[in-house]
């Protein structure tokens, strides 16, 4: 499974996204326990996600945008 979450912030700019953005590093640091989530899946492989901050093409404008991507092996369980 392959996974992009986007993380803008309008307001302040790159500060604010980064904050979000390491914030949500760092709690999908370690992979999530599949069995407390749900039944019926195992979690096999978990990537350590990585993020790639874009510049905005109208640098006049507050906006941040950061892309965070995720990659695990989810075994479903029929």
């Amino acid at each position: 499974m392959f996974l992009d979450l986007h993380i803008w912030a309008v307001e302040d700019g790159p500060d604010t996204a980064k904050a979000i953005g390491f914030a949500a590093l760092n709690a999908l640091t370690v992979p999530p326990d599949a069995a407390a989530m749900a039944q019926g899946f195992h979690l096999d492989e978990w990537a350590k996600p990585s993020i790639l901050w874009l510049r905005d093409p109208q640098p006049d404008r507050a906006y941040s945008h950061g892309v965070m991507s995720l990659e695990a092996v989810i075994r479903w369980s029929v």
